[in-house]
């Protein structure tokens, strides 16, 4: 047989806890991508976008990047896994982060990255397991009080189970993710320290400012699909996030999705 399990297929009702972090940085270029069966259980896809933007009107243009490839093999009939390995090459900005001006630290930045994803399939439930880690390199800072970022580690991960209940059309799924977030790195900060009452020149020192946040955002969420005829579909989740934006200030939010789509 040539079919594959929907490794990563994120179709259905599961919003939060899916997709690769990283691959969402190529949502909104131009890109190519190319399949080829190796065997009949192995696959290999190669992925290149290219985006240029501006984060606001009147603000600097941005370019980034991308480029990956991906082997998926099927172990057996209900297990398959698949391993991607790709870069990310940003101008003016790193992870999407910008900042202008005296406090521009982002020049340009190269980001390597690798995930992981296992699922599994049991009966009417599909169980799928990603984990993504990534390493950024970035340029000498533009900016006057921001100079050298260091090397930045990152990481995501997501555990999804969907699946069918007995009433046709209808799916639920349940899933627990953490979005990408920046484990250890530092930004250089150049700072008037002193004052010379005299002469009116101000003395400045260098300090390392961590740039790892302060909490760890952890999402937990409930999602069921309808499909119905003629490609009516409707998706509802109700998500509950723990410290979001990974700030520990923040202790909880709960939110509401609902989606509603039609075919013709």
């Amino acid at each position: 047989s040539e079919e594959f399990i929907s490794i990563g297929n994120q179709s259905g009702a599961s919003i939060f806890g899916g997709g690769d972090s990283f691959m969402r940085f190529a949502d909104d270029g131009t890109g190519i991508s190319l399949q080829r069966l190796v065997s009949p259980q192995t696959q290999l896809s190669v992925l290149a976008t290219y985006a240029d933007y501006r984060s606001y009107q009147d603000s600097p243009g941005l370019s980034r990047s991308l480029g990956a490839a991906q082997l998926d093999h099927q172990l057996s009939d209900q297990f398959g896994v698949f391993l991607r390995i790709g870069s990310i090459h940003e101008v003016g900005s790193t992870l999407n982060m910008v900042a202008d001006g005296s406090y521009d630290a982002f020049g340009s930045a190269t980001t390597i990255f690798s995930t992981v994803n296992m699922a599994y399939q049991y009966e009417d439930w599909s169980f799928t397991l990603s984990g993504s880690f990534g390493s950024t390199n970035t340029s000498k800072s533009n900016g006057t009080f921001f100079s050298d970022v260091s090397t930045l580690h990152s990481t995501a991960f997501s555990l999804v189970a969907r699946g069918h209940v007995s009433r046709p059309g209808h799916s639920l799924s349940f899933g627990v993710s953490q979005p990408l977030r920046v484990e250890n790195g530092a930004v250089s900060i150049t700072a008037p320290t002193a004052r010379d009452m005299t002469t009116e020149a101000f003395s400045f020192t260098s300090q390392d400012l961590s740039l790892s946040p302060s909490g760890r955002e952890i999402d937990l969420e409930i999602g069921h699909l309808f499909r119905g005829s003629g490609g009516l579909s409707l998706a509802t989740n109700l998500v509950y996030r723990l410290n979001p934006g990974h700030s520990a200030t923040t202790s909880q939010t709960v939110a509401f999705l609902c989606q509603l789509q039609f075919g013709f």
